[in-house]
C-alpha cells in the first residue's frame, strides 16, 4: 500500500481520505458515462499511517464516516534517527557538487577504441606507453 510506503520514507504521519461510492451512485456514474463499474468500485481506505508504517486505529473501508487519532509527534524523530531518508545525498566523501567556472569549449572529441580492442589490452597499451 503507497500510503504506508510513504509514511515511511518521509518518516511523518500520513492522512489518506479516499472518497467512497455507494452501489447506485456507481451505476449512474457507469450509465452516465457508459463505461464499466469495476475501476470505480472498492477502492475506499481513509486511514492514518504513523511514521513507522503502522495504521493507527481502524481504517474505513466503506462508506462515510471518520478516521480520528491522537499523534505522538516524537515518533517522527524515533523513525528519523533508524532510517537516513535521505541517503547517500547526506555523505559528502560519497558524493559531492564541484562547479568549474573555467572557460572551456562547448565541443569536446572523444576518441573512441575499435571494437576489436579489448579494454584490458588498451589498458595494457597505456601502462607500456607510459613506462617508456
Amino acid at each position: 500500500m503507497s500510503t504506508r510506503q510513504h509514511a515511511l520514507e518521509s518518516a511523518c504521519f500520513v492522512v489518506s481520505a479516499t472518497a467512497w461510492l455507494n452501489a447506485d451512485q456507481q451505476a449512474q456514474i457507469a450509465n452516465d458515462t457508459g463505461g464499466a463499474i469495476g475501476p470505480i468500485a472498492g477502492g475506499c481506505f481513509t486511514a492514518i499511517v504513523a511514521p513507522d508504517g503502522q495504521l493507527i486505529g481502524e481504517p474505513l473501508k466503506e462508506g462515510e464516516g471518520e478516521v480520528i487519532a491522537d499523534l505522538d509527534f516524537i515518533e517522527i524523530d524515533g523513525r528519523k534517527r533508524v532510517m537516513d531518508a535521505s541517503g547517500h545525498y547526506s555523505r559528502p566523501e560519497l558524493i559531492s557538487l564541484l562547479i568549474d567556472r573555467t572557460p572551456s569549449s562547448h565541443v569536446h572529441e572523444r576518441i573512441v577504441p575499435p571494437r576489436d580492442v579489448a579494454p584490458n589490452d588498451l589498458h595494457r597499451e597505456n601502462r607500456a606507453g607510459d613506462a617508456a
